[in-house]
């Protein structure tokens, strides 16, 4: 199974009830792959999300609330509705790229917590 994508990928997390794979890219786009194995190799890209202004360093996917969390370059993070594939949340504040995501389950509610990095 192969994807065409137009730049590199950084990151990606795999949404399960959606049959589906977030990726982050170094546009700045997140990228919804299907892996419906019956949808030709040409429709394989779902949809894209845009928003980012730089590379998106890490993608969180929390399938049990319909969610995908990116972290960016461009000094934020972003929350996604995984059904209208919009954003909900703009999460402004970091002084530098957010490079990394973790979430921990608080049940029975999940966060999602970031880890700002410093980058060169």
């Amino acid at each position: 199974m192969s994807w065409s994508a137009t730049d590199t990928q950084m990151s990606l997390c795999y949404v399960e009830p959606h049959d589906t794979i977030f990726s982050g890219s170094v546009s700045g786009a997140l990228h919804a792959w299907s892996l419906n194995p019956d949808v030709g190799s040409r429709d394989r890209e779902k949809c894209r999300l845009l928003g980012h202004t730089d590379i998106v360093m890490d993608v969180l996917c929390t399938p049990y609330l319909d969610t995908v969390v990116s972290a960016s370059l461009d000094s934020s993070i972003r929350i996604w509705d995984t059904h209208t594939q919009k954003l909900t949340t703009k999460l402004l504040g970091h002084s530098k790229g957010v490079n990394a995501l973790t979430c921990v389950v608080l049940l029975p509610k999940a966060r999602p917590l970031t880890t700002p990095l410093a980058h060169a």
